[in-house]
């Protein structure tokens, strides 16, 4: 009963911390849009860790890369691209500046500045679990980054130790 307790209480106290703002493990956002410029672009994000996600892009931008994240006290999301990353964005003049979750309504949001002088917030719907993914169907036999499959490993491993 004391150990009920107490996971009880350390569970409330995460309520007012950075974690209560995560999104959850394993859960996808995706959202198609016409950007000035670019043209028709499908974002998704897909939560793997608690500091990793897996960012692809179809359209114009083709990208399947992880990225590293974290939530600040505040609540605010930084996020850290990788090099091919920036490189890709840089071809074509745009950037990712900003990114968050609404815990509210779970939805992710990021703000994109396409070459031109305004930015562009987009909000990334949670794709339903029982959905099969159609940007995942389309990247189907695409080679899945090296980082992206250590961490897929590791992730099996872990539960299959668990489980057993």
């Amino acid at each position: 009963m004391q150990k009920l307790l107490i996971t009880l209480l350390h569970i409330a106290s995460w309520a007012g911390s950075a974690y209560a703002h995560r999104p959850p493990l394993g859960a996808t956002y995706r959202r198609t849009v016409s950007l000035p410029v670019i043209g028709t672009q499908t974002v998704q994000l897909t939560i793997l860790t608690r500091n990793m996600a897996r960012l692809q892009l179809q359209g114009r931008l083709q990208l399947d890369e992880p990225v590293e994240y974290d939530i600040t006290d505040e609540g605010k999301l930084s996020f850290a691209l990788t090099n091919s990353t920036k490189q890709l964005l840089r071809r074509f003049r745009t950037s990712l500046d900003a990114a968050a979750y609404d815990m509210s309504d779970d939805t992710a949001h990021v703000v994109v500045w396409p070459p031109l002088p305004l930015s562009v917030t987009i909000k990334l719907q949670r794709v339903p679990s029982r959905e099969p993914s159609k940007l995942a169907a389309a990247l189907e036999g695409a080679r899945m980054p090296t980082f992206i499959q250590g961490l897929w490993s590791q992730k099996q491993k872990g539960s299959e130790t668990s489980a057993a």
